[in-house]
């Protein structure tokens, strides 16, 4: 942290739960850009597996985005409001892992990048629910909403999803959801909180506060 100032494991994650979305088989050529690839830990996983592919990302912090390209094609920028330097129509996945909560303005992203997807391309796309009990309990019982430095009140995020509004996001964007998932999570004393609100309290499915993150599938 001192020398890069930054956490290098923040930018080094690869996205498997991502990766399982891709369906086509491993001889395929296919056209991949990652908005938000860190050092392209996931996209370098993606050439290993579908190695007749070309990948492509965008990364905002700009000494991650130096790291990243001298090994693979990655372009420093802000993805909201930068020149898009892509053909349009030519890409068969866009990823988006945990970005759009970090975004001014989620919506005009996918807007902005939806014609640079094939007819038959799809957003990938990870995001992290704010109706998990880490979050809802301590505001609930505590009146506490503290920020850390990752998870679901990462200090960065701008903007908080739950299903509902997820739902929401990409309909208003006209893409329609094929795939969508949860990453579930909930601590023992979580859960027995949890059963007390659900059989004292009409609530959304059980499984909308144990989800800790939505992982998804879009497509135009």
């Amino acid at each position: 942290i001192e020398k890069w100032h930054f956490k290098t494991d923040y930018y080094s994650f690869i996205r498997t739960e991502l990766i399982d979305l891709i369906k086509d088989k491993h001889d395929s050529q296919l056209n991949i850009l990652e908005i938000g690839c860190g050092f392209g830990a996931t996209l370098c996983r993606i050439l290993s597996v579908w190695g007749n592919s070309s990948i492509h990302g965008i990364e905002l912090e700009p000494e991650v985005a130096k790291i990243a390209s001298t090994y693979i094609d990655v372009i420093q920028g802000n993805a909201e409001t930068m020149p898009i330097p892509y053909n349009i129509n030519s890409f068969d996945y866009i990823i988006l892992g945990d970005v759009l909560e970090h975004l001014v303005e989620p919506r005009n992203l996918l807007m902005r990048f939806i014609p640079y997807l094939k007819q038959s391309g799809m957003f990938l796309c990870s995001i992290p629910n704010i109706m998990h009990t880490s979050v809802l309990f301590p505001l609930l019982f505590e009146g506490k909403f503290d920020y850390k430095d990752s998870g679901i009140l990462d200090r960065t995020h701008l903007r908080f999803f739950t299903l509902e509004s997820i739902n929401m996001l990409f309909k208003s964007c006209h893409l329609k959801i094929q795939d969508i998932y949860s990453i579930d999570s909930c601590s023992p004393g979580n859960e027995q909180k949890l059963d007390t609100l659900i059989n004292t309290f009409k609530l959304p499915s059980r499984q909308q506060f144990t989800t800790y993150q939505y992982i998804l599938s879009a497509k135009k």
